[in-house]
């Protein structure tokens, strides 16, 4: 995430990397949610929230390298 946002280019990535990593590291916030123990669901949550981030930052750069994206 630091990188895309130092380069403002998201061209090296690929969406469907981070959407995988999404979604396991999900799955293993719930099963850290559902054995009760806080480090597993903490740190998967944190793992969640950033792959979702990349993903978004990917999206965003994706749009505005082809000039969808209006600016403010």
């Amino acid at each position: 995430c630091y990188r895309l946002l130092k380069t403002r280019s998201a061209k090296d990535i690929s969406l469907y990397y981070p959407f995988v990593l999404s979604i396991g590291s999900f799955c293993l916030t719930l099963y850290g949610y559902g054995i009760r123990d806080v480090i597993v669901f903490t740190l998967n949550l944190y793992a969640t929230f950033c792959n979702v981030e990349l993903m978004a930052l990917k999206i965003y750069y994706d749009e505005k390298a082809r000039g969808t994206v209006k600016q403010p």
